[in-house]
């Protein structure tokens, strides 16, 4: 397992300038506020194309996208089974089975978004798997 506490982390949200110029945003864009009255149950400021590049500068820095960042993750797993016991030294000295897991992902975090405080906005690492065997003669 490994752990991080006490910190906080920028959440990656819909840059308006980017949504403008490549088309690329994030699921709060969904959120926006759109009519009269939105205001009540989001904090995602409307599209203004008039207005776009201060909206993203204002909302995009501001203290809502501010999440803690603590988090507890599953980091790398080793199980292993060593026959040398079992073998009675026939053909093999020893002989061990192995495998071998990293990169399992969150077990606690302590956002409500779901989202990983160390890969914000960017893919995390892929699980690796690795099985083995080791043996002596």
């Amino acid at each position: 397992f490994a752990y991080r506490f006490g910190y906080y982390f920028l959440s990656p949200t819909t840059n308006y300038i980017n949504l403008v110029t490549s088309g690329v945003g994030y699921g709060d864009y969904a959120r926006r506020w759109k009519n009269s009255g939105d205001e009540l149950k989001t904090n995602v400021p409307k599209f203004d194309y008039s207005n776009y590049q201060s909206l993203a500068s204002f909302y995009n820095n501001s203290e809502i996208n501010v999440l803690k960042g603590d988090h507890i993750r599953l980091q790398y797993l080793n199980l292993a089974y060593n026959f040398s016991n079992v073998l009675q030294r026939r053909i093999f000295k020893s002989l061990e089975i192995y495998s071998n897991v990293a990169n399992l992902g969150i077990v606690w975090r302590s956002n409500d978004e779901k989202l990983d405080p160390e890969y914000a906005g960017v893919l995390a690492p892929r699980k690796t798997f690795t099985i083995g065997i080791r043996s002596t003669f």
